[in-house]
């Protein structure tokens, strides 16, 4: 079973910058969909129970953006 996770963005400006986090989160195997959207700041992940918040927050810092 999936669990969605809202989780807010801080530093995006532009497309390319949402684009980078959203293939990151992508890449992971377990990550069921993600969508990022620069101008609201908002990531909306959907990740099976094997992942916890705090993993897809760390994805997210290892793009060099931070979370509010």
């Amino acid at each position: 079973m999936a669990k969605r996770y809202d989780i807010e963005v801080i530093g995006m400006t532009c497309s390319s910058c949402s684009g980078r986090v959203e293939r990151s989160l992508k890449e992971h195997p377990d990550i069921v969909s993600a969508e990022v959207d620069h101008q609201s700041g908002l990531a909306i992940v959907e990740a099976i129970d094997s992942v916890s918040r705090e993993d897809i927050e760390k994805m997210i810092l290892s793009t060099g953006f931070e979370l509010k």
